[in-house]
């Protein structure tokens, strides 16, 4: 009988547990309870049969082992005389229970892993698996789903990590090939695990030429990093580039052109260091210019901090609120599932974004007419409440239009939203210098709206246009062109030294001259900011030794 149930495990004789257990859990992935549900119980009893002859080999063999000890200990001699009689045995101390090792937690397991990788990388990882196999061997079967879906989970969410390593914790979970994986960890969890796993297995060809020569000088920056005035003095002139790189390559592009989570870590510490360096320059060249214009020191230290935290809270605003027009609130509801707006598919119709810049446009026109409208004071046949109720109407619909519209037309490019964001502030602050104090606020706000949103379509070319559209959406199509290069950040700087030169006088400058500012502000930052870029490439070049990349030595 026992040699049948060994053979239904495909397991030689053993005594161990984990072997045993382990045997058990790989016959499970191919025999289903639902198509043989009596080979199923044959396997389960033949599990249950071997474990138990298992602890039962356990319990004998340590009873032997005490047995033989004593055995070796007694004397071989009997004594000539009978003892005396012992004396009565004093009480046994009392002995403090011995601590029970407390289970391994899935997530904390995770977590340290997670920390190895991202501080010591790949390497380091893989040759921690065969602990962490033996870690995995030795829990229970009832524990196995919770460390599945922790697993899973990181797999998922971390594109960068290493194949193998992947590979190894699919065979040991089945997240392929195991049909109870669903019921473990969840339908949704396991789409997720296999279609990360499909994506590794079809991984995109080596890197191209054109992408080795995009992260070389990635590579020729981190060389440097010993030389730290040097790799700071060129991280400050490619910081937008630098920066930008990073942020456009996911983790498994970058890990394959052999930029690790050390190596990527340790260029946004000295890339952070190099922006921080660079907004210091700023604010000192705003001093200047506030303390040339006043000759007042403390007057010009004063704007010089109004000016600091008007721009820190102007760039966090514009991140957050561009986020949230671009993805929309997620909201969760039962089970899990999230509830959002399908923006993406909205914004991608055939007659997006007309129909968008159409509702903005309405609301600026329906501002307009609506503007000094009673109806409480009109002589209407309903309740007052009625009344109050439909000019509330009146009041929200435009920007509730509005809204509505903006959503719409927004831009389908994830980084182009907060640069939207950023420039409805100088746009709207110019649209209010030139319009009468007389005009609804809500018509001013959606004129601001509508003139970037049309620089914005005109830029992805989702918009035609002419020569006198282009040239009056020029200023917003520059500062999208300076953002698909340098970032965001590098793009509303012309803005940012106009808001500099309209703090600088008073009364403030005329519309004209704060137009005029932008525009060349734009246009220097740009000329600047290529010079800067060719010089300090040309110089990395030279300062970095020969470089190979990483793939091209494997």
């Amino acid at each position: 009988m026992r040699d049948q149930d060994w053979a239904l495990l495909g397991l030689a004789p053993t005594a161990e547990l984990a072997a045993i257990k382990k045997a058990y859990a790989l016959k499970l992935k191919t025999t289903r309870p639902d198509d043989d549900a009596q080979a199923y119980q044959a396997l389960r009893g033949a599990y249950e049969r071997l474990q138990l002859w298992a602890k039962r080999q356990a319990s004998a063999g340590s009873d032997a082992a005490e047995a033989l000890q004593a055995v070796e200990a007694a004397p071989t001699e009997a004594p000539a005389l009978a003892p005396a009689p012992a004396p009565a045995p004093a009480p046994a101390p009392a002995t403090a229970p011995v601590p029970q090792p407390q289970p391994l937690s899935p997530a904390l397991t995770v977590q340290q892993l997670d920390s190895l990788w991202q501080q010591q990388g790949g390497a380091a990882l893989l040759a921690e698996w065969p602990a962490v196999q033996a870690m995995l061997d030795a829990q229970p079967l009832d524990d196995r789903a919770a460390w599945s879906a922790h697993f899973a989970h990181w797999v998922v969410q971390r594109d960068g990590l290493p194949d193998a390593f992947v590979a190894a914790l699919d065979g040991h979970f089945g997240w392929q090939q195991d049909f109870r994986v669903e019921r473990q960890i969840g339908p949704q969890l396991a789409e997720a695990v296999r279609q990360a796993l499909h994506g590794r297995a079809h991984r995109p060809p080596p890197p191209s030429a054109e992408l080795e020569q995009r992260v070389r000088p990635l590579h020729q920056l981190d060389r440097l990093r010993g030389k730290r005035t040097t790799a700071l003095w060129l991280a400050l002139l490619l910081q937008p580039l630098m920066t930008r790189l990073l942020a456009s390559l996911d983790p498994r592009t970058l890990g394959l052109c052999g930029v690790d989570p050390v190596m990527r870590r340790a260029l946004d510490k000295l890339l952070l260091t190099a922006w921080l360096l660079r907004a210091g320059v700023l604010s000192g060249l705003v001093f200047a210019l506030y303390l040339l214009v006043s000759d007042d020191s403390d007057l010009a230290v004063l704007r010089m901090t109004m000016w600091c935290l008007w721009c820190a809270g102007w760039l966090g605003a514009s991140h957050v609120l561009g986020l949230v027009m671009h993805h929309g609130l997620a909201l969760e509801r039962g089970g899990g599932r999230s509830m959002t707006l399908p923006l993406q598919r909205w914004r991608r119709h055939a007659r997006q974004p007309a129909v968008g810049l159409g509702m903005v446009a309405a609301a600026a026109v329906l501002a307009a007419f609506s503007q000094g409208s009673d109806l409480t004071s009109m002589a209407l046949p309903m309740p007052e409440h009625i009344a109050a109720l439909l000019q509330t109407l009146v009041d929200v619909a435009p920007w509730l239009l509005l809204w509505l519209g903006a959503l719409l037309a927004w831009p389908l490019q994830p980084l182009l939203s907060p640069v939207c964001l950023g420039l409805l502030v100088p746009a709207g602050a110019l649209l209010f210098r030139w319009a009468s104090p007389s005009d609804p606020w809500a018509a001013v706000v959606a004129v601001a709206v509508l003139y970037v949103l049309v620089g914005a379509a005109r830029f992805e070319n989702r918009l035609g246009g002419n020569i006198v559209l282009n040239a009056v959406c020029r200023p917003v199509m520059n500062t999208l062109a300076l953002t698909a290069r340098w970032g965001w950040t590098f793009a509303l700087l012309p803005s940012l030294l106009t808001l500099a030169y309209a703090f600088s006088t008073r009364p403030h400058p005329a519309v004209s001259s704060l137009v005029l500012a932008w525009v060349l502000a734009t246009l220097a930052l740009q000329q600047l900011q290529h010079r800067a870029e060719a010089w300090g490439l040309e110089a990395l070049s030279r300062a970095s030794a020969p470089w190979a990349p990483g793939w091209a030595a494997a």
